[in-house]
């Protein structure tokens, strides 16, 4: 029988907080943890980031444009989970767009 003075579990589960269940009180077994969910976000972001490096490269070389959407897929990509490459996108493309106006100065100065 139930002890009339005995305290519920946290969440009203007689299960909460024992191992090997997966309530909020216990440790998780499913074995999904930070890294998983990292890597899961970073993968949908990674499309993005490519097509803003991607852009980026055409931008410097092709038109200016180029940089400024990819600005805009690189921070869809950093937004999306890919931190660390998005931001590398982001970047790339900045400089690309203002290194594309000295090459058109280049060219047209030839």
């Amino acid at each position: 029988m139930v002890d009339p003075g005995a305290r519920p579990p946290a969440n009203g589960s007689p299960r909460a907080g024992k191992p090997g269940s997966d309530l909020p009180g216990g440790p998780p077994t499913s074995g999904t943890g930070r890294q998983d969910d990292r890597a899961a976000s970073s993968a949908s972001g990674r499309p993005w980031t490519l097509a803003g490096l991607l852009l980026a490269g055409l931008g410097l070389v092709m038109f200016p444009l180029g940089g400024l959407v990819g600005v805009a897929c690189g921070s869809i990509g950093y937004s999306r989970g890919d931190r660390r490459l998005g931001a590398v996108a982001v970047v790339a493309s900045i400089i690309s767009f203002f290194a594309s106006f000295y090459v058109a100065y280049l060219v047209l100065e030839a």
